[in-house]
């Protein structure tokens, strides 16, 4: 199987875990959330403490996809055939199935979010910017997976925004969170209005 496939596994993951209210076990998101509750900063080292920790993560992304098999040894084989556990997490908040990116429509859903959830607005704003400031490539990727946890955590209850954020993230990642780093408390309602009005100019 190829890594479409385990993309397309992956996308349809978050879609069938999507639910409101806390995040459902044994989904994508749940996993990614171990990370962001369970690693820690070294500052003797300068780096992101993991430990052996991960085996929970793939627990958890594995265990979603118990009915298949297949997937399971796909999950494996992918992350063992990775020379870093970053690279295999990235392509899991990269996975979108056939979705087509669209930065004005994600735009105006995350100014729909930072009303409804702002926390994770601001959270994914944080660790984008500690990604970007990182000098080391591991840290940098440690950063830009949390940035897309946080991003997704506030539509955990609505799989088609959280399928389009990734999509935008595949396709553009410093696009995608440049209009992010535009979201500000001061704004959000202008922004969410503007965008609306200029998606339904487009739409007639």
């Amino acid at each position: 199987m190829t890594l479409e496939t385990l993309s397309g596994a992956i996308d349809a993951h978050f879609t069938a875990a999507a639910q409101p209210g806390p995040v459902r076990m044994e989904s994508p998101l749940a996993a990614l959330g171990l990370f962001s509750v369970l690693c820690r900063w070294n500052p003797d080292t300068k780096r992101i403490d993991c430990g052996d920790i991960e085996w929970l993560s793939m627990e958890a992304l594995q265990r979603g996809q118990r009915d298949s098999p297949e997937f399971q040894e796909l999950y494996r084989n992918t992350r063992n055939s990775l020379p870093s556990r970053w690279d295999f997490w990235l392509l899991v908040v990269r996975s979108s199935g056939v979705r087509r990116a669209n930065m004005d429509e994600a735009q105006l859903r995350i100014a729909v979010q930072a009303l409804n959830d702002p926390d994770t607005v601001l959270l994914a704003q944080i660790a984008w910017k500690n990604a970007s400031l990182a000098s080391d490539a591991e840290l940098k990727k440690f950063f830009q997976i949390m940035a897309m946890y946080y991003l997704l955590l506030g539509q955990r209850h609505h799989a088609d925004t959280m399928q389009l954020y990734r999509a935008c993230f595949k396709d553009g990642p410093d696009e995608l969170f440049r209009r992010v780093e535009l979201i500000t408390p001061l704004d959000l309602e202008d922004i969410a209005v503007d965008l609306e009005s200029r998606r339904k100019a487009s739409s007639v």
